[in-house]
């Protein structure tokens, strides 16, 4: 999420930059450059690149944790604090996105407040007809 400009002082806009998933970061992380070798002591060449993998495969054969319902329901008390002061104010001027909203988004919403959280978020706070929907698609059993 990045911080877009402001039309007048009293809107805020996010924009969502990138949406990628825990081990996609993580895979990032432990993969960095695979593609680069560094060079050997007493070695002339610089970084060559290895040979392309073929990893077509590879991208698809993780299971997708949003929506499988394999959701933690644990949360620790310290965040729950941080979430209810952010809402708190929040709360108070709906107009306004707190400052530290994108950074508590970032580290995961619980999953008790992603209804509220998520909402907000939309502005449905403003809008019946979205409220309306939003209620009765909680309510549906889905299959």
């Amino acid at each position: 999420i990045k911080q877009k400009e402001r039309k007048n002082n009293t809107d805020t806009l996010y924009e969502v930059v990138c949406l990628e998933s825990e081990s996609e970061r993580e895979r990032r992380k432990t993969t960095a450059s695979p593609s680069i070798r560094l060079p050997q002591s007493g070695s002339q060449s610089s970084m060559i690149p290895s040979p392309p993998e073929d990893d077509e495969e590879e991208d698809n054969d993780e299971p997708l944790l949003s929506g499988s319902g394999d959701v933690s329901k644990e949360c620790a008390e310290k965040i729950l604090e941080t979430w209810g002061e952010l809402l708190s104010k929040w709360h108070l001027n709906l107009s306004v996105r707190p400052k530290q909203l994108s950074s508590l988004v970032r580290s995961g919403v619980p999953e008790a407040l992603r209804g509220e959280v998520w909402q907000l978020l939309a502005g449905c706070h403003n809008n019946d007809h979205l409220v309306e929907k939003y209620r009765i698609l909680i309510t549906k059993n889905f299959i």
